[in-house]
């Protein structure tokens, strides 16, 4: 298994309005991508923002992470307050 993980930190008061955009647009890109398995979305108390996509193998998730952050290049401009990082790994150790 591999995970997708993406990291922002959010303009306050924008949290909101960042969960439905990424439930109706973000969302279905993730599921629909072949191999996956699980999405999460974290919110701090601090306005951080970090999602992990788990997927299958490798090339799926990093698949995901570009098909993404070229969604949020072009839908969160306005809710973030800083630039998303993106990273994927090897999923050394779970626990369902």
């Amino acid at each position: 298994m591999h995970a997708a993980i993406r990291q922002t930190k959010l303009k306050p008061g924008s949290a909101d309005e960042v969960i439905q955009k990424a439930r109706e647009g973000a969302l279905p890109l993730i599921t629909a991508t072949p191999g996956f398995k699980a999405y999460y979305m974290v919110l701090g108390e601090d306005n951080s923002l970090t999602t992990v996509s788990v997927f299958e193998d490798k090339a799926s998730a990093e698949k995901s992470n570009a098909q993404v952050m070229a969604w949020i290049k072009q839908n969160m401009g306005p809710y973030v307050a800083a630039p998303t990082q993106a990273t994927e790994g090897r999923v050394a150790l779970h626990k369902p």
